[in-house]
């Protein structure tokens, strides 16, 4: 206990190696679990949301704590610097805020009324950020992060006895897909109407929207999908089912499947499968893939140019809670349960627990 006490009362700790910076560690302040982080795309600042009601703003340069900001229910899932660096959005237990989090004004709040579960809304961000979706089983309204003010609405139906709070919604300025109790509904926002594409699965576990086209990824039980919802073409990628957890890497040129099988998006093969056991937590930029055990905490850590392992984690990651990677500079950054952000520079390799 004196130990992390200890270590908890550093502001930083920064180890230097042939002059570059290999780990800054920053004791964040935070008396519950970070629940979500996030990079402003100009990587100066740093966003982490606790499950103790506050979100703080970091400088990435030094560690300094810019801002520290009070939320109106805990964190879920994600926070979300926008395309100005300044903006942020994070999501609630029950809704979304939108923040200025240099200036530290709250612009723009939603809490669902709601008590019953039935009758709760869901919530997304668009693939740009610049949008949130928020659903309920009749109406879809697309709100202006920005402001909060209403872009677009249109009806919808939903299938019988689902519950809108469990949608899995994912969407861009075009189309929005949602994923209610494994059923797959497609709709296009500038038409509003609905798109009739069938599966020939009948169960979708996942899906998730590519970050630069119109290409919706769809885990289902018996393949993995790739459907061009402009030209309505179906293309199975992979021949057995996927489950939840999958994503894109930084430059959008794989699909990474939740059983970690890395897809060529251009030619639809599989160039790569990584093992590990359990489930994982797995992020990828142009030069490196990253995955770790969320049983073990043990981690891998390849090269995206050769696809061989650079390194193991063994046990040193057992305490990873949240992850994200900040591609430009290649630095995983990651929050852990001593309530701290860690930054690493990928391009050193020496990621010893100190």
């Amino acid at each position: 206990m004196k130990k992390i006490t200890s270590l908890l009362s550093i502001l930083i700790i920064a180890t230097i190696t042939f002059g570059q910076k290999i780990e800054l560690r920053i004791p964040i302040g935070h008396t519950n679990p970070v629940a979500a982080v996030s990079i402003s795309p100009d990587e100066k600042y740093a966003a982490t949301a606790g499950t103790d009601r506050s979100m703080k703003i970091w400088s990435i340069a030094d560690g300094r704590e810019i801002k520290s900001l009070q939320m109106a229910e805990t964190a879920r899932y994600q926070v979300k610097f926008m395309a100005d660096s300044r903006h942020i959005t994070v999501r609630l237990e029950n809704g979304w805020e939108y923040w200025d989090a240099l200036d530290g004004k709250k612009g723009y709040e939603f809490l669902d009324p709601a008590t019953d579960l039935d009758s709760k809304k869901s919530f997304a961000i668009s693939t740009d950020g610049t949008k949130i979706c928020v659903a309920d089983n009749s109406t879809v309204e697309i709100k202006n992060a920005a402001d909060g003010t209403l872009s677009d609405s249109f009806n919808w139906t939903v299938k019988e006895e689902t519950i809108a709070n469990f949608n899995q919604i994912r969407f861009n300025e075009s189309y929005l897909a949602c994923n209610n109790k494994q059923n797959l509904s497609i709709y296009n926002l500038k038409t509003k109407s609905k798109i009739q594409i069938e599966l020939p699965d009948g169960v979708t576990n996942s899906m998730d929207l590519a970050p630069d086209n119109n290409e919706l990824y769809v885990n289902a039980r018996n393949h993995v999908y790739k459907i061009n919802l402009d030209t309505k073409k179906i293309t199975i990628i992979q021949d057995f089912g996927a489950s939840e957890g999958s994503n894109f890497s930084s430059d959008g040129k794989y699909y990474i499947a939740a059983d970690l099988n890395l897809i060529n998006r251009s030619t639809n093969e599989q160039v790569k499968h990584f093992y590990l056991n359990g489930l994982y937590a797995s992020t990828a930029s142009s030069s490196y893939f990253i995955c770790f055990s969320m049983y073990t905490g043990n981690g891998e850590l390849y090269s995206m140019k050769t696809f061989e392992k650079i390194k193991d984690f063994s046990n040193e990651t057992a305490w990873l809670q949240k992850m994200t990677v900040n591609y430009k500079t290649n630095e995983l950054v990651f929050t852990t349960d001593l309530k701290e952000a860690r930054f690493w520079n990928l391009k050193n390799f020496n990621f010893e627990k100190t």
